[in-house]
């Protein structure tokens, strides 16, 4: 089982930090993409690199896409397998909004699958699919409650209703999410 990448994302904390690269930075080949920036993520049929945002390659193709929600938005983190890439970036320091943005984008055609924001002040764990499925599952502490969502291909999903042991966390292969609420044991096919 992959336990959940946290990355902490405080307001006052943006102002100093750097992007984070989550996810393996494997030694995969990288086909037709090349880049004058910093190469974070190379696996399955992926390459992320960092310049003043994360720009990801497919390396069948080579196209390249910018993986920025909103123009002058700066990186916070990437995770990715398969062929999609999950980013999160946010405003300026100097122009807070309070909000974060979470995309998850589909590097064969450059688009983004979803976007949803949320606020700045959560301490987020992530855990992608190890399978390649366009799948994240997000988990953060809102109200005094541990919720778990999904952000995937076909949107964003709440999948907990009540509070859940983030350690039980997972993901198998058919995009189901397993977790435990209390003692029960769940499960979602994403």
């Amino acid at each position: 089982m992959r336990r959940f990448l946290p990355i902490l994302l405080l307001a006052g904390a943006l102002a100093g930090a750097g992007p984070v690269a989550a996810g393996p930075v494997a030694a995969a080949g990288t086909g037709k993409c090349h880049s004058s920036g910093k190469k974070v993520i190379a696996v399955d049929k992926l390459v992320i690199y960092l310049k003043d945002v994360y720009v990801g390659c497919y390396t069948k193709t080579g196209r390249r896409t910018r993986l920025v929600s909103h123009a002058g938005y700066d990186p916070f983190a990437v995770f990715a397998h398969g062929t999609h890439a999950t980013v999160v970036d946010g405003p300026p320091v100097n122009e807070p909004t309070g909000k974060v943005v979470l995309t998850i984008w589909n590097l064969k055609t450059g688009k983004p699958f979803t976007k949803h924001e949320l606020s700045d002040n959560l301490r987020l764990s992530f855990l992608d699919s190890p399978y390649g499925d366009p799948i994240t599952l997000v988990s953060y502490r809102e109200h005094g409650t541990t919720v778990l969502d999904a952000i995937y291909d076909k949107g964003y999903k709440r999948l907990s209703k009540r509070s859940i042991k983030p350690s039980s966390v997972s993901l198998g292969p058919g995009r189901v999410a397993r977790w435990t609420e209390g003692t029960r044991k769940r499960s979602a096919r994403l």
